[in-house]
């Protein structure tokens, strides 16, 4: 590794460090996520400062020393994928039981307003509390809420603006 190269990564990787604490300074970045990006900025000092670890690592693998750096990149995309794969599925789990208990917490509500008026109300849709504590949403559908043809044909879109308009 020339002089040049050296500088550069140890350049690159006091730059990510200074964002990467900046970010979360401004509370832009986590520090559950800024972990990795931390991590990443102090690995790539070393291998700027100490340059010999990458050749090492190149002769017990048996490799060029840049298809050794390749292969550390390819790792440290593959890294970032599952950790943010994961937080995604974390994510989407948690989506799916907060609406589960908007849904249910609407319901309540509604039956409140319901008991408390005495009479039913007129909505879009009703919901329904399922066996398992579930919530589904039963939408309120009325024949002139369909477009329909006065003929058996088939509709194109032409009728269909004609006869909602």
């Amino acid at each position: 590794m020339t002089i040049f190269q050296q500088f550069l990564v140890i350049a690159t990787s006091i730059g990510l460090l200074v964002i990467t604490i900046e970010l979360i300074r401004r509370r832009k970045l986590w520090e559950e996520y800024a972990l990795l990006w931390l991590l990443t900025g102090v690995v790539l000092l070393m291998l700027g400062l100490f340059p010999g670890v990458i050749y090492s690592v190149s002769g017990l693998l048996g490799l060029n020393h840049l298809t050794t750096m390749l292969l550390i990149a390819f790792l440290f995309l593959l890294c970032i994928v599952l950790h943010f794969t994961a937080v995604i599925s974390r994510q989407t789990e948690r989506e799916t039981k907060l609406a589960q208990e908007l849904a249910i917490l609407a319901s309540r509500l509604d039956q409140l307003e319901r008991k408390k008026d005495g009479k039913e109300k007129d909505g879009a849709g009703d919901v329904d509390i399922l066996k398992n504590g579930d919530a589904a949403i039963v939408p309120k559908i009325t024949i002139n809420s369909i477009p329909h043809s006065r003929d058996d044909k088939s509709l194109d879109i032409e009728t269909i603006r004609e006869e909602t308009l």
